[in-house]
């Protein structure tokens, strides 16, 4: 007698240029991932959320739906710059004696 793999699913995190540690979580089938709300971090931007490999967008504290089927399923990290100019070089004044 050999006993049936209880089918599951797996989603993978790609940071998309940022940084953390993020492992991968599987799943039963039927069963939904509640995202710890956890944020990778880029310099110079704002993590916005994640985008899965089928295009649909979820918040970092967001709800995965089970597939239908077994499958691995990536989100991949979504980044906004955060605006603020970067100077290249100091800014030195002088001043002027007489």
């Amino acid at each position: 007698v050999t006993a049936n793999a209880e089918a599951k699913y797996v989603v993978n995190f790609e940071l998309n240029g940022g940084t953390g540690q993020f492992t991968s979580i599987s799943q039963s089938l039927g069963s939904e991932i509640l995202l710890n709300g956890e944020e990778p971090i880029r310099k110079n931007y704002i993590f916005t959320g994640w985008k899965g490999d089928d295009g649909i967008s979820y918040a970092k504290n967001g709800t995965i739906k089970s597939p239908e089927t077994s499958k691995t399923y990536t989100l991949t990290a979504q980044w906004k710059a955060d605006g603020k100019k970067k100077r290249t070089a100091p800014i030195i004044m002088k001043t002027a004696s007489w």
